[in-house]
């Protein structure tokens, strides 16, 4: 279970990619803010496990960075350090909580 949050964790942390050129300089990751389908399966996952506090404030979070990058209020560095910060903090409690059992839904 511990490698399939490192996994997930890896392949995530590109939440909202895109970006910067100092912080990108060879292939630019693309921009999930801009791809509704990413919005949207967010949303259906928090609509199936309403109950699932650290999910739900992980989509609420993606989704008010997101609208913060796109009226470029904030850039999308900082909003992706803020999501994969509150994301990483998440996990940690998860996984002191033993909550990482078979199941049980990963972050």
């Amino acid at each position: 279970m511990e490698r399939i949050l490192l996994v997930l964790w890896i392949f995530s942390s590109a939440a909202f990619a895109e970006g910067d050129e100092k912080l990108w300089p060879e292939d630019k990751p693309k921009n999930f803010c801009l791809d509704p389908t990413f919005a949207t399966n967010n949303e259906n996952l928090a609509k199936e496990h309403p109950g699932d506090e650290r999910l739900v404030k992980l989509v609420a979070l993606r989704s008010g960075l997101c609208n913060l990058v796109l009226k470029n209020i904030v850039p999308l560095n900082t909003a992706i350090d803020i999501f994969d910060a509150e994301k990483e903090n998440e996990m940690q409690k998860r996984l002191q909580e033993g909550q990482t059992n078979k199941g049980d839904i990963v972050l």
